[in-house]
């Protein structure tokens, strides 16, 4: 299992390959031209931003001003 502080190291590509195999789909919230997908993976949340369909940032991440975006659509009590 990944922790996240060497989810944190790996590379966007490795991010990816991780995030799809082991995480679990939570939500996705869509602002002008950019879509943001929220995963649960290992204890920790990763957040996969989108942009024309082709990803330009995966965050990991357990509390803070990036999930609080998500809190009005979801229960983070059951992750």
């Amino acid at each position: 299992m990944v922790e996240l502080y060497q989810y944190l190291l790996l590379n966007k590509d490795e991010k990816a390959k991780y995030l799809w195999e082991y995480g679990s789909f939570i939500i996705n919230l869509v602002e002008n031209d950019t879509a943001s997908n929220l995963y649960s993976l290992n204890g920790y949340f990763v957040e996969v931003m989108l942009a024309d369909n082709i990803i330009v940032e995966i965050t990991a991440f357990k509390k803070g001003e990036r999930l609080n975006k998500y809190l009005d659509f979801i229960d983070v009590s059951i992750f």
